[in-house]
């Protein structure tokens, strides 16, 4: 059976040229960054408005961390903390 006869739970692949699949993946990945960068810019407003109600709390609202990445390469990234001070209680008494 050749690879162009194969068939995935009943459902044929179709194979791709070289030209074809380059053009697919490069589709995807602009739709990618495209989402990507549109849900960056709809979350920013609520991440900004966060992290100024959070200044007001006693301690630092944002911090940095160090990660790796696969080739080992460290970056920093940078962190808002989200959650209020008394957030136990405020729990407890959201449940009551």
């Amino acid at each position: 059976m050749a690879l162009r006869d194969a068939d995935l739970a009943g459902m044929p692949l179709i194979p791709c040229s070289g030209a074809e699949e380059l053009r697919a993946r490069c589709s995807k990945r602009a739709i990618d960054l495209v989402v990507g960068l549109l849900a960056v810019l709809a979350m920013a407003p609520s991440s900004w408005r966060r992290q100024w109600r959070s200044s007001w709390a006693p301690t630092d609202p944002c911090s940095s961390a160090r990660r790796g990445r696969r080739n080992g390469e460290m970056f920093r990234i940078w962190k808002f903390r989200t959650m209020v001070v008394d957030a136990e209680q405020q729990y407890a008494e959201l449940k009551a």
